[in-house]
């Protein structure tokens, strides 16, 4: 007969299970199964950003704007009005800069 430290069997439902966790039935689903399939290192932090993001702007341009700024002192809504005439950008594809960018 093996020993265990639990003397008692204890039984519980996977929503049971999900609950003391604080997580969904599917989330504890989910960490199941990528405990069975990895281990430990299934159980680590996976970052969800993408790898690529096709609406980024162009570096170049990113500190041309920050370039302007600093030696201008200009807001958002002038430096994109200067960036756009200065690359002769057409109407629809204009820059729109944020506040946090400039």
């Amino acid at each position: 007969m093996a020993r265990t430290l639990v003397s008692d069997i204890i039984r519980i439902t996977r929503q049971e299970a999900a609950a003391m966790i604080s997580r969904s039935k599917r989330q504890l689903q989910r960490i199941v199964k990528r405990y069975i399939k990895e281990g430990i290192a299934g159980l680590r932090f996976r970052s969800r950003s993408p790898n690529k993001i096709p609406n980024k702007t162009h570096v170049e341009i990113e500190n041309r704007i920050i370039h302007v700024r600093n030696a201008t002192g200009f807001g958002s809504e002038q430096l994109a009005n200067i960036v756009n005439e200065s690359l002769n950008v057409e109407q629809q594809h204009k820059y729109c800069i944020s506040k946090t960018t400039a």
